[in-house]
């Protein structure tokens, strides 16, 4: 009896990891397609590009999405962003600069979708803050011109990280830092945001990189991993405790029979 449960929890335990690997084996192959774009886009080889971004989508739609592991909201930011590089590569009006904002943009999301540990776009956040920092300065200066040229490039790297950040980041942290966003994009003087402002804007930026390495680890793999091993392990012990101590008692009997 013991023997079979441990042998259903050996199936169950295998059967879990074998779905997670087959799992990775499909992001690997999203995930080089997407990296082999962006490289074409970097070249500027737009319709080897265009060629290899098909693939992509050809790839996708054949999987069982199911497996996986992403929502229906995540479907729908991901077609969404690839619609857009799509756009972009086939249209005569993008500029260099879009077609690689896009295809950066999109290269990010899909290691976002399926990353255990730290996904590529949190690696923004240094520059992020010290953009943010660059244009308070000048703001502070009242130097209208080059607080733009730093306004600009941070809200071209908020952009780029923007699709990744709604599948890893709770809902209200990034409505906080959109609604910074947004107020930032339509107050044209910066004189008038005062250092309150500044302030909370830097801070909801912190919490917003902050609370993505507070939702990495899997829950549900560990707990399935240390539960089930313990289980495992306690039952063997079981086993073995039980058949040692039988043999024990074997020996101890065939002994006084002697």
């Amino acid at each position: 009896m013991k023997g079979r449960i441990v042998g259903i929890l050996l199936v169950l335990f295998f059967a879990y990891t074998t779905t997670v690997h087959a799992a990775e084996g499909q992001w690997e192959k999203l995930d080089n397609l997407s990296d082999q774009t962006l490289s074409l886009v970097e070249q500027k080889e737009y319709k080897a590009a265009q060629h290899l971004f098909r693939n992509f989508s050809n790839e996708f739609t054949s999987l069982n999405t199911a497996s996986l592991g992403v929502s229906a909201e995540d479907i729908r930011i991901l077609t969404l962003c690839y619609e857009q590089v799509e756009r972009s590569l086939l249209s005569s009006d993008s500029s260099d600069e879009e077609r690689l904002q896009k295809a950066t943009q999109f290269r990010l999301l899909v290691d976002a979708l399926h990353s255990k540990h730290q996904p590529m776009w949190t690696e923004l956040e240094g520059s992020m803050l010290a953009t943010f920092k660059e244009m308070r300065n000048e703001a502070v200066k009242g130097e209208q011109a080059a607080y733009e040229a730093q306004l600009k490039q941070f809200l071209k790297e908020y952009d780029m990280i923007l699709p990744s950040a709604q599948v890893d980041v709770s809902s209200p942290y990034v409505q906080r830092v959109s609604a910074d966003v947004h107020f930032l994009q339509t107050e044209g003087t910066p004189s008038e945001i005062n250092d309150e402002q500044f302030n909370q804007m830097e801070q909801n930026l912190k919490d917003f990189f902050e609370q993505v390495k507070e939702n990495r680890t899997d829950p549900s793999f560990i707990w399935v991993t240390i539960t089930t091993g313990s289980i495992i392990i306690a039952t063997l012990f079981y086993v073995g405790a039980r058949k040692y101590f039988a043999d024990q008692k074997r020996k101890s009997a065939r002994g006084r029979n002697d």
